[in-house]
């Protein structure tokens, strides 16, 4: 992968968990990626756990659609205001999602829902 900023690459990852590809999702993550429950809960660690997770989201979720509502990037951060639907039956969430990037991919990310 050439690199990208850390804006182009959570876009990159974005686009294929809206298209719930899988492989090119996880193609975005480090192999050691930590998720967090913002501000400091560790969700997992690694991306074995990150494709069991989503493998079901992606299988089971009907309706499954993130649309961006702001973004910000600021070096190897990205923040990202998301409407995700699919995720709860017959609603859509407000999320925010903070990703780092080192070595060209994303290695951390925080979720914080209201």
């Amino acid at each position: 992968m050439a690199d990208m900023t850390s804006g182009e690459l959570a876009e990159k990852q974005l686009l294929a968990y809206n298209a719930r590809n899988l492989e090119e999702f996880l193609a975005c993550y480090s192999s050691d990626v930590e998720v967090y429950e913002f501000p400091s809960v560790l969700t997992y660690k690694g991306k074995d756990k990150m494709r069991e997770r989503y493998s079901k989201r992606f299988r089971e979720a009907e309706n499954l659609h993130c649309t961006i509502v702001n973004r910000i990037t600021m070096g190897n951060y990205a923040i990202d205001q998301e409407s995700v639907r699919g995720i709860e039956v017959g609603k859509e969430v407000s999320v925010c999602a903070i990703y780092y990037v080192e070595k060209n991919l994303i290695s951390k990310v925080w979720f914080m829902r209201p």
